[in-house]
């Protein structure tokens, strides 16, 4: 939540972060993001119906983007990945109260797929910069 809130320009102005520090951010990555909002491009998983307990504006990470080559040629793509499960109750206030501590906690640790998948992005966001 307090790196959403950084980023999010309708709650710091410019992001709170110089351009000169916007333009060394490559990937971030919000885990169990409690500010997730459906159908958004930084969101890794389209199968979360509902808005997270402290959801934003959908537009509030569009200006993070950055230039990725692992196409092979320069490509803008968003510099954010919002991982957000189904059944974790702070991201999809949805009433799943007895499972959400358990996913909440133990859905993103090491060696879960949503682990996994933020340090692959990571790593490829920082390998294939221009």
């Amino acid at each position: 939540q307090v790196i959403g809130n950084a980023l999010d320009p309708t709650t710091t102005p410019n992001g709170g972060i110089s351009a000169a520090g916007r333009s060394s951010v490559v990937s971030i990555v919000l885990l169990a993001d409690p500010s997730y909002v459906p159908n958004q491009p930084w969101n890794v998983y389209t199968h979360s119906p509902n808005n997270g307990a402290f959801h934003r504006g959908g537009n509030a990470f569009a200006s993070w983007t950055h230039i990725s080559w692992d196409t092979g040629s320069p490509v803008s793509v968003t510099s954010v990945k919002s991982y957000c499960l189904p059944i974790d109750e702070w991201c999809q206030s949805g009433g799943f109260a007895q499972y959400a501590v358990n996913v909440h906690n133990n859905g993103y640790s090491a060696g879960t797929t949503p682990s996994l998948d933020a340090a692959a992005y990571i790593t490829l966001s920082l390998t294939n910069q221009n």
